[in-house]
């Protein structure tokens, strides 16, 4: 393992490495060799493969939790701000707020099932 470095030099030296871009075009060529012997060596079997596909699919489908998160902070800051302005509605305002926490939550929940489909479905 290396660290990922760019293959244009800094500091006034321009020059290209054409070696790094050999070595690495030689490890990813390795690396989709071994990847389609293990699919088909898995999918012979039975199996489904597990690629990193998969993983990207589901990390792609879990993004919508942080759109959860602020929704849930700008609902109880809404919240607060508005029980400081006029402490007599808390009543009325709590509940509309806990609909709103409500329907946010059921928003997390669908990524989760989401992404539980794409990684075990």
């Amino acid at each position: 393992r290396a660290l990922a470095r760019p293959n244009i030099l800094m500091f006034g030296d321009w020059g290209w490495q054409p070696d790094r871009t050999h070595e690495q075009m030689q490890r990813y060529q390795e690396f989709r060799r071994r990847l389609s012997t293990e699919c088909s060596k898995r999918h012979n079997d039975g199996n489904k493969p597990d690629v990193v596909v998969i993983e990207i699919g589901a990390g792609l489908a879990v993004i919508g939790l942080s759109g959860v998160g602020i929704g849930i902070g700008n609902i109880f800051s809404s919240l607060v701000s508005s029980v400081a302005r006029n402490p007599a509605s808390r009543g009325e305002i709590f509940g509309l707020s806990m609909l709103g926490f409500a329907l946010v939550e059921a928003v997390a929940l669908y990524a989760l099932v989401i992404a539980f489909l794409v990684l075990y479905g």
